[in-house]
C-alpha cells in the first residue's frame, strides 16, 4: 500500500514563499523548476518513507519522530505516522529548524 502525503499549512506557505522569492529574484521558469524538484523529491517518500535522516539538531535533543530529505538548498522536514507522511516544513538550510518546529508542531 502506497503512503499518502499531507502538507501542513506551514509547508504550503513555505512552498508559496519559495516560489515568490525565486520568481522575484531569478525568474518564473526557475521558480517553477525549483517547486517541481521539491515536489518530485517529496513524492519519492511515498515509496520510501524512511529514506530521510534525523535532523541533527533534533537528534541532539533525542527527538526522533521527524526526518528530513534535501532538495538543495532546502530541507524538507516530515513525520511518518502509519501510512501517512506529514510534510511540516520546507526551509532554506540556513534557517533554525528547532525554533520553526516549536512554533509549528512541537507545541501541540
Amino acid at each position: 500500500m502506497e503512503n499518502e502525503i499531507y502538507y501542513s499549512e506551514g509547508a504550503e506557505d513555505d512552498l508559496f514563499d519559495i516560489y515568490v522569492y525565486s520568481d522575484k529574484v531569478y525568474s518564473t521558469e526557475r521558480a517553477e523548476t525549483t517547486l517541481k524538484l521539491i515536489k518530485e523529491k517529496i513524492e519519492k517518500l511515498k515509496a520510501f518513507p524512511e529514506m530521510g535522516n534525523y535532523p541533527p539538531e533534533l537528534e541532539r535533543i533525542c527527538l526522533y519522530n521527524f526526518r528530513e530529505i534535501h532538495s538543495n538548498p532546502y530541507r524538507i522536514v516530515y513525520e511518518v505516522m502509519d501510512n501517512i507522511i506529514y510534510i511540516h516544513c520546507i526551509l532554506d538550510g540556513r534557517r533554525d529548524i528547532v525554533t520553526i518546529l516549536q512554533e509549528r508542531v512541537i507545541k501541540r
